[in-house]
């Protein structure tokens, strides 16, 4: 499992790990669990957390590791309804331009919690993955942009075949077809 190199950090807003079951809230529950994250009432909120690769740094400069992403986001049903968005940026440290990001874009899912999810080879000199999930207020008093069961997996992959290695592989297997076609 990774190690993250700080907890949450409140960038913008008032952010707050909620308690949210079924039983005592008639319309927050959790995904996961029985907290989820929850902006408050900002109308914009990002919340951060920067996870370390430096552990990592042979396999992610060898183009070797592989980053899992899975999480969830729900909105509270109004109209029109607040927006969730989450955002993965790799660095090579937490000042410098981004070298890979996944950006879900605004997403305001009201029916059910919406399942966020990528994979990705970590860039070679990325030593930093900032996560950040951002709410933005659309009606209301409550930002109700929220945020669940987040995850992120780094996964050795071993050997990484290039493409260019990948076009000789299938020349070859193509070659052999055509081959075992004609004998």
């Amino acid at each position: 499992m990774i190690q993250r190199q700080k907890a949450w950090q409140n960038v913008i807003g008032h952010w707050t790990s909620l308690e949210g079951d079924t039983t005592s809230n008639s319309y927050h529950w959790s995904k996961e669990g029985k907290h989820f994250f929850l902006e408050g009432g900002d109308s914009l909120g990002i919340l951060r957390q920067v996870i370390s690769l430096n552990k990592y740094k042979r396999e992610v400069d060898d183009r070797k590791l592989e980053l899992v992403f899975k999480g969830y986001v729900h909105a509270f049903p109004q109209d029109p309804p607040d927006q969730s968005r989450i955002m993965i940026t790799c660095k090579a440290d937490t000042l410098s331009k981004a070298l890979y990001t996944f950006d879900t874009d605004t997403l305001s899912p009201v029916d059910k919690w919406l399942l966020i999810a990528d994979s990705f080879i970590a860039p070679s000199s990325t030593r930093v993955v900032e996560v950040d999930l951002i709410a933005h207020r659309r009606n209301g008093w409550y930002n109700d942009g929220y945020f669940d069961d987040l995850s992120l997996v780094a996964r050795n992959k071993g050997f990484v075949l290039s493409g260019k290695f990948m076009m000789i592989i299938g020349a070859i297997a193509l070659l052999a077809i055509v081959v075992l076609v004609f004998v």
